[in-house]
């Protein structure tokens, strides 16, 4: 799939959230799905994309998606959150940490 295909073909079970500001600008969004453990089976809410526009940056738009995401989460009765972030944006993960997310699993990735 394509990005395309997620806003133009949306998966029933996910959602999308947009941030505005005030005047209606569009601050950012969040992509939600849901996503199954690979070894506990356990159903679970997801946060496939989260963006936000770089003039929204430290203005609070990407800690309102999450909480967004968590109520999103919540609703559905899931038990957790996960998202995925890469381990050299240290800047996502620090705001990730710091709204209680925390590392759970570990990729090692090899080029071949």
């Amino acid at each position: 799939r394509t990005l395309r295909d997620f806003f133009d073909l949306p998966d029933p079970s996910s959602s999308l959230i947009i941030a505005e500001g005030e005047d209606g600008a569009a601050l950012g969004f969040a992509l939600l799905e849901e996503a199954r453990d690979y070894f506990t089976l356990e159903w679970h809410g997801h946060l496939g994309i989260l963006a936000v526009a770089e003039a929204a940056e430290g203005r609070g738009a990407g800690g309102a998606l999450i909480r967004a995401a968590e109520a999103w989460a919540r609703r559905r009765k899931y038990p957790i959150l996960t998202l995925n972030v890469f381990d050299g944006n240290r800047h996502a993960r620090d705001v990730y940490e710091h709204l209680g997310f925390r590392l759970d699993t570990v990729r090692y990735v090899k080029p071949i």
